[in-house]
């Protein structure tokens, strides 16, 4: 298949491109509206869990949301009839609750619970609205859904702006040469367009979260980047052998390509794995990143192939200073020459240091989506900060019981459990009974958890349903551990298949596995030592939450988990390419560390600016995802691949590549 794709190429190079850009541009006009259309919801939420469906039950009763979606609080309470009679005019609004004052101020609030039907229109057409009334601050579940939406976007923008001009700097250096250093722009700029019309077809099937296009942005980028370096790297060196640039690009694609193919491959699998899990922010992850990989190695392919082919030695023209000769050692053979010939010290060392980088892990905390993710210039957030500070007790987040049948008893027992405000009359909603209980302590903390338990604990009617934000945070973490190993087992089974036909090892996709669940483990710790500790707040500008948010474990091990691959089927190709008759298996991996050195080197160092470019987020959870996805690149670039790989393999020597009979023919049948 990849013979043939190559043969056109090399045959009809000015054709390949120009089809391959006709689509690209096609794609960018069909998929560019795509971001637009995405929204940021209950994201976060099981719509099997025992809370959404009885968040579900007082929606289909009543055909308003069981929480209030719009709080104002008013400096002056002599406004809130004005703001009352305001928001009941408005058709998105169901009901309004009376205004509660503030004690010995003169402040007030009002909450607002909008109908099924109202999206992010209705949310900014009541920002509008509210803004006319003197002294209000607007809040709420749905106006912090639109702002954390529009945040997103205008995040995603900036990052972008600081992004490619840095990439586009970096790229001069490292790949030497002007013309060669905007090859990965170029294929950048392809695989996002390409992947934004994929995810429209995705999106018409099944509504993916706006915080999706923030993955296929930073991942398609980076990827791009990685695969752009490895194969125009490769084309240099088949160019230098004898200067006909259609067959060096042949030979090129044929050979860095199928590296890039299996490279995409281990990515998407792992990305992929999310897509068990019924949250639809890890489900359009998932989705994003099942697709970003394979693209990104086809347009690296089609759209680079062909104008590589039609550039030749061109590639190199405005070059920065000469290149250095590929027959001299170089500092990546030599350290794998060093380290190989001691290598106990090396791996312990090796370990060592991921274990240490690991260990602030295990004392991780997490905690759910509010709107305290948002910048204190977000008016979401500032009504949370003012209901905490002027209405302790608020009864703006209760804990809600939904039954078919009498709450009466239930009311009466829970109204002495400990962390309880106040206990609100059952109402009866046609079909279904609402009991709403209010603790002392809205947010989101160990305290309004251990009231859900203890509610639920008290109801023993199967169909009796909790709810509210505080169980919401208890099932999602109960629906994480619950879709967890078959995540895990997913990732790990599907990786070390797919090592195995690329390798034809048994061995070196279990120690893989192992490498790349250090390097997660590593990742995580510091990032639970940035984000929950509060180290470096001034630099990376945020404000600590005290722990992390509750999905951000699991994205980033896929991610981190599926990038570790990739680097090391970079390693592993030029590996098996150099072992041969009378190659000792040290000096194959020195070789093949020395001709991947540098590439994989500049192309983490370019993958860190592309996804890190999100710890400038306004958006909490956005910037622990930019930074410990980097954080990870950065360890399997440099720990792992520097010293761990080579000691470990000139451990197992020749026991790297066992494989029983079996399996080796079915490897020799493999398709790419």
């Amino acid at each position: 298949m990849l013979d043939r794709l190559v043969s056109h190429i090399t045959r009809r190079p000015g054709l390949s491109l120009s089809l391959a850009l006709l689509f690209v541009g096609a794609a960018g006009a069909i998929g560019g509206a795509l971001p637009g259309r995405l929204t940021a919801g209950r994201d976060f939420s099981d719509p099997a869990a025992p809370s959404s469906v009885a968040r579900q039950a007082v929606i289909d009763a009543t055909g308003i949301e069981a929480e209030p979606g719009v709080i104002v609080v008013l400096d002056d309470a002599a406004r809130a009839p004005l703001l009352i009679a305001l928001l009941r005019a408005d058709p998105a609004v169901g009901s309004v609750s009376p205004a509660v004052v503030e004690r010995g101020g003169g402040g007030a609030y009002v909450a607002a619970y909008l109908r099924r039907s109202a999206g992010n229109a209705d949310a900014r057409r009541l920002e509008a609205a509210v803004s006319h009334v003197p002294g209000s601050h607007l809040g709420g579940a749905a106006i912090a859904y639109e702002q954390i939406g529009s945040q997103v976007s205008s995040d995603l923008a900036r990052a972008e702006l600081i992004a490619f001009p840095l990439i586009a700097l970096l790229s001069l250096v490292l790949f030497r040469g002007l013309i060669a250093s905007l090859t990965p722009l170029i294929v950048g700029g392809a695989t996002i367009a390409a992947t934004l019309l994929a995810l429209t077809a995705v999106n018409a099937l099944s509504s993916l979260s706006i915080f999706a296009i923030n993955l296929v942005t930073g991942l398609g980028l980076g990827l791009a980047i990685d695969y752009a370096l490895l194969l125009v790297s490769r084309f240099r060196e088949e160019l230098a052998r004898d200067g006909d640039q259609r067959a060096a690009a042949g030979r090129a694609i044929r050979r860095a390509g199928s590296t890039i193919i299996w490279s995409a491959l281990t990515v998407s699998v792992a990305l992929a794995s999310l897509m068990v899990f019924p949250q639809r922010f890890l489900w359009s992850m998932g989705a994003a990143g099942a697709i970003v990989p394979l693209v990104a190695a086809l347009m690296t392919i089609v759209v680079l192939g062909p104008l590589l082919a039609l550039l030749g030695p061109r590639i190199d023209r405005l070059a920065l200073g000469r290149r250095g000769r590929c027959d001299q050692p170089t500092l990546w053979y030599r350290l794998s020459r060093l380290v190989s010939g001691r290598p106990v010290p090396f791996a312990i060392a090796g370990l060592a240091v991921l274990l240490a980088l690991a260990a602030p892990a295990l004392d991780a905390r997490f905690t759910g989506i509010d709107s305290s993710v948002l910048p204190h210039s977000a008016s979401a957030r500032q009504v949370g900060d003012l209901l905490a500070a002027r209405f302790p007790g608020s009864t703006t987040q209760p804990i809600l019981v939904t039954s078919s049948g009498s709450l009466d008893r239930l009311a009466a027992q829970v109204a002495h459990l400990r962390n309880v405000a106040g206990v609100r009359p059952v109402e009866h909603l046609g079909a279904v009974n609402v009991l709403a209980i209010v603790p002392r302590d809205g947010s989101i903390n160990a305290s309004s958890r251990a009231l859900v338990a203890s509610v639920r604990a008290l109801v023993g009617d199967p169909g009796t349903r909790v709810g509210g934000r505080a169980a919401e945070f208890v099932d999602l973490r109960v629906s994480i551990l619950d879709h967890l190993p078959v995540a895990l087992a997913l990732v790990v089974v599907s990786s070390l298949i797919l090592l195995f036909l690329f390798t034809g090892s048994v061995v070196l996709p279990l120690k893989a596995v192992v490498m790349n669940l250090l390097t997660v483990g590593g990742a995580f710790g510091v990032l639970v030592l940035v984000f929950q500790a509060g180290r470096l707040t001034g630099l990376l500008a945020y404000e600590g939450q005290g722990a992390l948010e509750l999905t951000q474990p699991v994205l980033l091990s896929a991610i981190a988990f599926g990038l570790s691959t990739d680097y090391g089927v970079f390693l592993l190709g030029r590996i098996l390419e150099e072992r041969g008759p009378g190659i000792s298996d040290r000096e194959a991996v020195a070789r093949g560390l020395e001709r991947t050195g540098r590439t994989v080197t500049s192309a983490a160092l370019l993958f860190c600016v592309a996804i890190g470019a999100f710890a400038t987020s306004d958006i909490v959870f956005i910037k622990e995802l930019g930074v410990g996805t980097a954080v990870a690149v950065l360890i399997d670039a440099s720990i792992v691949r520097a010293l761990l790989v080579p000691s470990l393999m000139t451990l197992l020597g020749h026991a790297n590549w066992w494989a029983p009979a079996s399996l080796r023919a079915v490897h020799r049948r493999r398709v790419v």
